[in-house]
């Protein structure tokens, strides 16, 4: 009768300790499914605004290649490549800045010319300096040119302007879904850092940090990195 009572005894041991580990599992799980799908979700936003944020920092940069020869100066008609009413830079073939003049639809400019670069996400920079005097320009072939997609340093200043003053147009035009929130930090070629003020933390911050090539305000190709949050 002992041996019979503890065998039955045993088995609703064993019972009740399988019953406690399933319970156990469930807890566990329950405890950290919402977390793993939690993580997944801000990951996929995370994802999508690595994307946005670099196109919304992205323009259009024009580049016409110049060869003067032993020409004195060359005349490019901005009409003929559709670049008019967009911000203009020459440089000489060491990336040395460059004067030139703008008069109507044509841009002038010395023999020194190397490249002339336009875009609406540059400044000009001294424009109006360059006289030719009497001597007529040679024309430049328009043929030389190409149109490029960049990120622009300017675009990310504004971009940051707009998360400081508009945040809820931005993150609207982000298409952040509700219940998260982002930042970004954007580090320069020299290690200079702009970054957003973080609002409505509430939870644990998912980062990640992308390298890419920027073009500053004086059309350098520098490289930078922007590291960017969602909480």
């Amino acid at each position: 009768m002992r041996g019979v009572l503890s065998k039955k005894g045993s088995h609703v041991g064993m019972i009740l300790s399988f019953l406690i580990f399933v319970t156990f599992i469930a807890f566990l799980y329950s405890a950290i499914a919402p977390v793993t799908k939690m993580q997944k979700d801000k990951q996929v936003v995370l994802d999508f605004l690595k994307m946005a944020l670099v196109e919304n920092s992205s323009g259009d940069l024009t580049i016409v290649t110049v060869s003067l020869g032993n020409e004195k100066c060359g005349e490019l008609n901005v009409d003929e490549i559709d670049v008019n009413n967009l911000n203009i830079i020459v440089k000489d073939s060491d990336g040395g800045i460059l004067d030139f003049k703008k008069s109507g639809n044509n841009v002038k400019f010395s023999n020194e010319a190397f490249k002339v670069y336009f875009s609406k996400d540059i400044e000009s920079l001294r424009e109006g300096y360059f006289d030719s005097g009497s001597v007529k320009c040679k024309k430049i072939d328009p043929s030389l040119v190409k149109t490029e997609t960049e990120v622009f340093e300017s675009k990310i200043g504004d971009m940051l302007y707009m998360y400081e003053n508009n945040y809820e147009v931005l993150k609207e035009g982000m298409n952040v879904p509700a219940g998260s929130d982002f930042g970004f930090e954007f580090v320069d070629t020299l290690g200079d850092s702009i970054k957003t003020e973080d609002k409505n933390i509430r939870t644990d911050i998912y980062a990640e940090e992308i390298s890419f090539l920027y073009i500053d305000s004086e059309a350098n190709i520098l490289q930078g990195s922007m590291i960017i949050k969602v909480w």
